[in-house]
């Protein structure tokens, strides 16, 4: 009679999560075994305890940047207390994008965004486990615009992991580069327009000119040709469609 009780009085019971709205207990066995339904439709097995407590977490609530929501699935954000490369990964990519800090800072992401699907981390995480590769003690990075040059979108068909010796070379800074064409900048003690690259983490000098074309055409050369050189390094890693766009690379003036 007492457990009858217990039923009839926590069924439909309403408790206000922690951090994702207002969850319902839709079936009560036990004390320890219960099942809460939230907002978003889903339905989360848990017990009394962490219902009261608030600490029901609903994997359909957008919680990261009010965009992205881990999902129902297979993948984990942590195993063994320790945060998993697939989360880490879609976490800083969500960042990149919506978090107003790292915006103010790298501006050319003011306009990037991430596609609908890929706020599912579930579903990003199915895509990173087809497309990561390890090699040996080698830093492997997401990038989404090297099969198509200027996409400010992450998606399934631009995105793509590379090196980061290779992404590196396709980073443009606008703010530090000023007014002249990328790689260039203009040296007012002898008057001349210089050719630079920065090649890990170190300046390349490439040569002076009399006017930012002729400088910035000496920059082209050598920077089309090392991105060549680097291609071919990692082509039995690469994506096809990575390897041929960085093999057909043009740096234009514009960049």
């Amino acid at each position: 009679m007492k457990i009858v009780k217990e039923l009839k009085n926590k069924m439909g019971e309403i408790k206000k999560s922690n951090s994702c709205g207002l969850m319902k207990i839709i079936e009560y066995n036990k004390y320890s075994d219960i099942k809460v339904k939230f907002k978003t439709g889903s339905v989360v097995k848990t017990n009394y305890s962490s219902f009261k407590n608030g600490g029901v977490k609903d994997p359909l609530f957008p919680s990261m940047y009010g965009i992205g929501y881990v999902g129902i699935g297979k993948y984990k954000t942590s195993i063994n207390s320790k945060i998993t490369i697939e989360y880490n990964t879609w976490k800083h990519m969500l960042g990149r994008c919506y978090d107003p800090k790292y915006i103010n800072k790298k501006l050319t992401y003011q306009t990037a965004i991430v596609c609908k699907e890929w706020h599912n981390f579930q579903t990003f995480a199915e895509w990173f486990s087809k497309n990561y590769y390890k090699l040996f003690d080698v830093d492997i990075q997401l990038d989404k615009d090297i099969i198509k040059k200027g996409n400010k979108i992450y998606c399934p068909e631009y995105c793509s992991f590379v090196p980061r010796s290779i992404n590196m070379l396709l980073v443009k800074s606008d703010k530090a580069r000023g007014e002249y064409p990328i790689g260039v900048y203009f040296d007012k003690y002898r008057n001349k327009y210089v050719s630079r690259v920065t090649i890990n983490g170190k300046i390349k000098y490439l040569g002076r000119s009399f006017t930012p074309e002729e400088a910035f055409n000496i920059y082209k050369v050598w920077k089309e040709k090392y991105i060549k050189i680097m291609t071919n390094k990692y082509k039995d890693i690469l994506n096809i469609k990575v390897y041929n766009s960085l093999m057909k690379y043009q740096v234009l003036i514009t960049d």
